[in-house]
């Protein structure tokens, strides 16, 4: 199912939470939508569910004009952050209870179809348990199958995976990722965790301030951010105040291409994987503050002559020791003009 917003907007008093966005999002699409705190993430995905209604714009389920219809009638699953299951009811019950009050299907079909959802979810054998018997990425699979049993048009997913530990969440992403291959329901999720967001979509929407500034693959947002805000959201990043002449960013003795860019103020970014250290050579200089070790890599921290500090990878066998001077030079780096 084909998901399009047009030109949607909506204010919550004098607070407007999305302004202007366009998206269209193609049938059988995982689609992560990504950003700061009151970005505007959320508040798209419960438009999309009915939860809440825009006060401009449509939005189109394939051509279908969605904007004012109830969330009982979109034919949306919804998964939340906290699971919530009924405590009461055992994991077939609950997985079974939108079937039920459907009333389409008999008491038979409800319960086979129940059972092969805890299959698919890898929770077979388990129908009989109730919520509080199984663990917190378990419930959320169960909660992920209650929501696929109505048949929905359209998945949406809010913070799916805030509410558990590290490793059960990555174990999460790879199993959502299979399932989604092999029942490839369009589908949308707000997550602010950067890590899922590139491990499981097809495409990343990149919000702030309410609005779209960037959308494309993983790969795309993350090799070629649009913006400043796009290279310092996603990711460690660097930061050096840098002069534009002629077409050339310059700082300290390291000369950067920048074309486009009229000579002026401007700041270089580069991550810490595409700064390289030496005790010789031109380029930013540099003193290393701190050497931090780590099982299969090394980090140095270091600062330049201005108070800038920075952060980069080293490798484990370079002779470094904090108080060394050198400088910094850059494998890649992004150049854009100063606010």
């Amino acid at each position: 199912m084909r998901i399009a917003l047009q030109s949607v907007s909506k204010t919550f008093e004098t607070f407007r939470a999305v302004r202007d966005v366009s998206l269209e999002i193609e049938s059988g699409r995982l689609v992560a939508l990504l950003g700061p705190s009151g970005s505007g993430k959320t508040t798209i995905l419960r438009m999309v569910a009915g939860l809440e209604f825009p006060d401009a714009g449509r939005i189109f389920f394939g051509e279908e004009d969605a904007t004012d219809i109830a969330i009982r009638d979109r034919g949306v699953g919804f998964v939340f952050q906290h699971y919530a299951l009924f405590p009461h009811m055992t994991l077939a019950e609950n997985i079974a209870f939108g079937m039920e009050a459907k009333g389409k299907r008999s008491k038979a079909d409800i319960r086979e179809r129940a059972a092969e959802l805890l299959r698919l979810v890898k929770l077979d054998g388990l129908g009989a348990r109730y919520p509080n018997q199984i663990s917190g990425g378990q419930r959320q699979r169960v909660a992920l199958a209650r929501a696929l049993a109505v048949e929905p048009r359209v998945l949406l997913l809010d913070e799916p995976f805030g509410a558990l530990d590290a490793a059960v969440r990555r174990d999460l992403r790879r199993w959502l990722r299979e399932l989604h291959e092999d029942m490839p329901i369009t589908t949308l999720f707000v997550t602010h965790d950067q890590e899922e967001a590139l491990d499981l979509a097809d495409e990343v929407v990149i919000l702030d301030g309410g609005r779209i500034v960037q959308r494309g693959t993983p790969e795309e947002v993350t090799r070629r951010p649009a913006t400043r805000f796009v290279m310092g959201f996603l990711g460690d990043t660097n930061r050096f105040a840098a002069e534009v002449r002629g077409g050339e960013a310059r700082v300290g003795a390291l000369v950067w291409p920048a074309p486009g860019l009229g000579d002026g103020p401007a700041d270089l970014f580069a991550r810490p994987r595409d700064l390289v250290w030496s005790a010789a050579g031109l380029g930013i200089p540099a003193t290393i503050l701190r050497v931090l070790e780590r099982p299969d890599s090394r980090r140095l921290v270091v600062g330049a002559p201005d108070g800038t500090m920075a952060e980069l990878d080293a490798p484990l066998d370079q002779p470094v020791a904090k108080g060394d001077i050198g400088s910094l030079t850059a494998t890649r780096a992004q150049v854009f003009a100063a606010p």
